[in-house]
């Protein structure tokens, strides 16, 4: 496959909205597509996803057992710790503290959200993570007094203050969000449990949220200018399909009037409707 399809077979596995990562910024940075994870990181990841998967299943049994979700929220924190730190390569960059200052509040101030860890380089912060308790979708509201999905919450926290992305995560989905000034959020979701199954999805996310894409490597490719990028060329798609369009249009008309002006000369009635004929004779002379 070329580059660009080895871009597409993940991408399509995405949950996404908004303006999301495109083909071609990813073909910049990653012109053989995306590398496989290394070998030590495919083994710290499998093993912790085993023990996930069971701490995920015995919860999804019985949420309502004594304890449930107190070993549940013990099991997530030490499954992201792992694929944050080990496999996605946080390393020492990773602080696991809530972030001092940054809060992102319900309309009434009912609910209030933050930032439980991040990676930073100094006093700067490359990537929030916003942990929640299991969901059946990132993207629904989780039934508390503040009718906004985890996905919208996380958007609150990087427009409050934060970087231009972050991760929202209950340990199953993972959420990658970009909130840029001005712009349109994008997200992509994916799922944790399907890492295994998915190796594609599975080393695109890792390749996305890696340090080197955070904080580290080439400025220019990192990821918040990839979702720049990627905007920038979804507008140049927009203005290429609005050109075309016009250009049809165009040719349309005159093939109209054309046609209407032929069957004058042969004195044949007009082939289109009075009123149809003369928008387009107007059209054609303009």
């Amino acid at each position: 496959m070329s580059a660009a399809e080895l871009h597409r077979s993940w991408l399509t596995l995405l949950d996404t909205e908004g303006p999301f990562l495109a083909v071609p910024p990813l073909k910049r940075v990653w012109p053989q597509g995306m590398p496989a994870l290394a070998v030590e990181a495919k083994a710290a990841l499998a093993s912790a996803h085993r023990t996930f998967v069971a701490a995920w299943e015995s919860y999804d049994r019985d949420p309502s057992k004594e304890h449930a979700l107190a070993n549940y929220r013990d099991a997530r924190d030490a499954w992201v710790q792992i694929v944050l730190r080990d496999v996605a390569g946080w390393a020492e960059s990773m602080s696991w503290e809530e972030i001092p200052g940054l809060v992102a509040s319900s309309p009434g101030r009912e609910v209030t959200v933050t930032a439980q860890a991040a990676i930073r380089d100094g006093d700067r912060w490359g990537c929030l993570v916003h942990l929640v308790d299991p969901i059946d979708s990132l993207r629904q509201a989780p039934g508390d007094r503040w009718a906004a999905s985890p996905v919208d919450r996380l958007e609150a926290l990087l427009r409050a203050g934060g970087p231009e992305v972050g991760l929202v995560t209950d340990g199953r989905w993972w959420g990658l969000v970009c909130a840029r000034e001005g712009a349109m959020v994008a997200s992509g979701v994916v799922d944790a449990l399907d890492w295994v199954a998915e190796p594609r999805v599975r080393d695109a996310f890792f390749s996305l949220v890696s340090r080197r894409q955070l904080i580290g490597g080439d400025p220019a490719e990192r990821l918040p200018v990839l979702f720049k990028d990627s905007v920038a060329e979804a507008e140049e798609i927009t203005e290429a399909l609005g050109a075309q369009v016009r250009q049809a249009v165009e040719l349309l008309i005159q093939s109209f009037a054309e046609s209407a002006a032929e069957s004058q000369r042969h004195g044949l009635p007009d082939p289109f409707p009075v009123e149809l004929t003369t928008r387009t004779r107007v059209r054609s002379r303009c």
